[in-house]
């Protein structure tokens, strides 16, 4: 937790968090897909109420500090005007216990996917382990490396380990775009309704009109003409994979991509 973040929850948010609210509404994920941009966009909006933090990660990482623990982190109770108050964390679509405690917990939220081209993802989340230092092995590599990396997370999953390597959100490169797996999993507890999935490309494209589909989803006035631009992390384009890669990671999530178009009901240019 940053130090800023760190005091505020210290000082004022923990200590009166039974006055304070639960979300409206999660931004689930996906990882390197514009979460971040979302919740930029989002803060510009007088009827948003933000939290300490962006990322909370309470339902993934934190659920064993419970749910008081978890409102400290958000506005106080109002009811003077019209608002909404949410969090993004971009690990909760992917974690395979998010889903039961969510739909437990929160009831009432709404939740909002950003879904980008799983090729694109899986390099640039790649891309963000190497440079921060925590990945070493080529990107050939790394994605064949992948399913012995996990084997250990998804054991203690399958045991119901409360506490997963943390290998299961580093190396998950490949793994996370299995977009429809995951929704399903959240259909499976939690009505169809309740959930805004948006092209994180055609987001980024067409970002006023995106935000007018998610005020009107969070009951929100529609947004200014004039968004202020958000400072998007650097391009995958500019760093150096083999094409051989690119093709072969298209093949591998062709069938994937079109279980989801059919789940979604939507056609992606993928």
């Amino acid at each position: 937790m940053k130090t800023k973040h760190r005091i505020a929850f210290t000082f004022w948010g923990r200590p009166l968090a039974r006055f304070r609210t639960l979300p409206d509404f999660l931004g689930l994920g996906a990882q390197r897909s514009g979460t971040s941009t979302l919740n930029h966009y989002l803060s510009q909006h007088p009827q948003f109420r933000s939290p300490i933090r962006k990322e909370v990660h309470y339902f993934d990482k934190n659920y064993y500090r419970g749910v008081e623990w978890y409102k400290g982190y958000f506005p106080m109770q109002s009811r003077s005007r019209i608002s909404v108050t949410g969090e993004v964390s971009p690990f909760y679509i992917f974690h395979p216990y998010c889903a039961e405690r969510i739909a437990r917990d929160l009831p009432h939220a709404r939740f909002i996917v950003l879904l980008r081209n799983p090729v694109s993802r899986a390099i640039s989340h790649y891309w963000k382990q190497y440079t921060t230092g925590f990945e070493t092995l080529r990107i050939e590599e790394a994605f064949k490396a992948e399913v012995e990396r996990l084997a250990p997370a998804w054991e203690a999953i399958k045991k119901g380990e409360l506490k997963i390597p943390i290998e299961f959100q580093k190396f998950s490169y490949v793994v996370r775009g299995h977009y429809a797996a995951q929704l399903k999993r959240y259909f499976s507890v939690m009505d169809r309704d309740r959930f805004l999935i948006l092209q994180s490309e055609d987001f980024w494209r067409k970002p006023v009109e995106n935000m007018d589909r998610v005020c009107k989803f969070l009951g929100l006035d529609p947004m200014s003409k004039s968004l202020k631009p958000a400072q998007r992390g650097a391009s995958t384009a500019q760093y150096e994979v083999p094409h051989k890669l690119i093709d072969e990671l298209t093949d591998y999530f062709k069938p994937l991509n079109e279980e989801l178009y059919n789940l979604l009901d939507e056609e992606w240019d993928w």
